[in-house]
């Protein structure tokens, strides 16, 4: 990786710990915030979202009637434990 760093505490502050690893051109993702945006954008196009679901089983639709994100052009049916 290009400028990837091993950096004693004393140079950085604060540093806990003996050494640290400092690569400028890289970067955190928060992916919760990441998944919050992606479902934000199912649901503006007619998804629904079920938290805390158990799921059985993952068909493609065959009355797709979804939007054409991408390119994709077929819906998921997914089906769980109960019923839904």
């Amino acid at each position: 990786m290009r400028f990837l760093y091993l950096i004693n505490c004393n140079l950085i502050l604060p540093i806990k710990g003996l050494k640290a690893v400092w690569s400028p051109h890289t970067g955190i993702v928060d992916w919760g915030l990441v998944t919050q945006y992606y479902g934000k954008d199912f649901t503006a196009l007619g998804g629904d979202i079920h938290l805390n679901f158990e799921v059985n089983d993952f068909k493609v639709a065959p009355e797709s009637q979804v939007k054409s994100v991408g390119g994709n052009q077929k819906a998921v049916r997914i089906t769980g434990s109960n019923g839904v």
